[in-house]
C-alpha cells in the first residue's frame, strides 16, 4: 500500500481500494481496532474526491457502517448507514443489489441494536430477499442475514417476552443450520 501512495497518491482510487481491503482483512481478523482508521480513511477520502453518492463511497460507509455494529457502536452505525441508503438503492440494482443488501443488514442489526425493532426486521428480511435472488451474492452474506434475523428475534423476545419472537428466533435458527462451514447451503 505505501507503494501505491507513493505512486498513485493517497487519494487514488487504486490506494484507497487496497487501504479498504486493509481494513476488511483486520477487521475479518477480529481486530476492529486496527482496523477503523483504515476504513475511516477510505470513506473520508471517497467522500470528498468522489462526492457522497458515488458508488466507491457508499461502499466505504457501508464498511465503516459493518465495523461500527461489529464493536457494537450502533447509533454510529445507524448515523452512517441511514443517510446512505437512498443513494445505495440508486446505485446498486440488478446483480449489485447484493451491495444494498449488506448496507440493509447492517442497518437493520444497528437499528435492533437500538432496540428499533420494527425497522429492523424490515431492514434484515428486504435484505434476505435481496440476497436469496442475487447471483453475485456471496453464500456468507445469506447465512450472515439469517443469523442477524435469529440474532433480531432473540433479542427482541428478551425485551418483549411471549410476544412469538422466541418461535421466529427458532425458525431462524432452522434456516441457519442449513448453511455449511463456508456459508453455502447443504445439498
Amino acid at each position: 500500500m505505501d507503494k501505491k501512495r507513493r505512486v498513485l497518491g493517497d487519494e487514488h482510487q487504486d490506494t484507497l481500494a487496497s487501504i479498504i481491503n486493509i481494513g476488511r482483512l483486520l477487521q475479518d481478523q477480529g481486530k476492529l481496532s486496527a482496523a477503523e482508521p483504515y476504513l475511516r480513511e477510505a470513506m473520508e477520502k471517497f467522500r470528498r474526491v468522489l462526492g457522497a453518492a458515488h458508488p466507491y463511497t457508499l461502499i466505504s460507509i457501508c464498511n465503516l457502517g459493518s465495523l461500527r455494529v461489529a464493536q457494537g457502536r450502533y447509533a454510529e452505525a445507524l448515523a452512517l448507514l441511514a443517510p446512505a441508503e437512498t443513494a445505495t438503492r440508486t446505485a446498486f440494482t440488478g446483480n449489485n443489489a447484493y451491495r444494498l443488501a449488506r448496507l440493509l443488514m447492517h442497518l437493520g442489526t444497528a437499528r435492533g441494536g437500538l432496540g428499533q425493532w420494527s425497522a429492523a426486521v424490515a431492514n434484515l428480511l428486504e435484505a434476505q430477499a435481496i440476497l436469496s435472488v442475487t447471483g453475485a451474492a456471496l453464500p456468507k452474506d445469506r447465512r450472515d442475514c439469517t443469523r442477524a434475523l435469529r440474532d433480531l428475534y432473540t433479542a427482541w423476545d428478551r425485551a418483549e417476552p411471549h410476544q412469538g419472537y422466541a418461535a421466529q428466533a427458532a425458525e431462524w435458527q432452522r434456516q441457519l443450520d442449513q448453511f455449511g462451514p463456508d456459508g453455502g447451503d447443504h445439498g
